[in-house]
């Protein structure tokens, strides 16, 4: 839900928030993640379970309530730099 699409010299990428809806998914309890996807032409994505769960090194939203969790995002790329905002959600 709510992708955001980066064009790369090698293709795009696509993060997207995906809510946990139980273990055949995701492993951990968080209520959503925030996956990475990759295609060469921008149409074709890899597929989910070929994805790849995005770890920060800390969880932003959750220093302003730590029963939020991510909803939406909106990601770039400016300079060799990712910068991501999020809207979130109380879990």
């Amino acid at each position: 839900m709510s992708p955001t699409f980066i064009k790369t010299d090698a293709g795009f990428i696509s993060y997207e928030v995906e809510l946990n809806t139980g273990k055949e998914n995701f492993k951990g309890a968080e209520p959503a993640y925030i996956i990475r996807r990759t295609s060469k032409d921008g149409l074709n994505f890899t597929t989910f379970s070929n994805s790849k769960i995005v770890n920060f090194s800390t969880s932003p939203w959750k220093s302003v309530n730590p029963a939020f969790a991510p909803w939406h995002i909106h990601a770039t790329y400016i300079d060799g730099y990712y910068f991501f905002m999020y809207g979130c959600w109380r879990s």
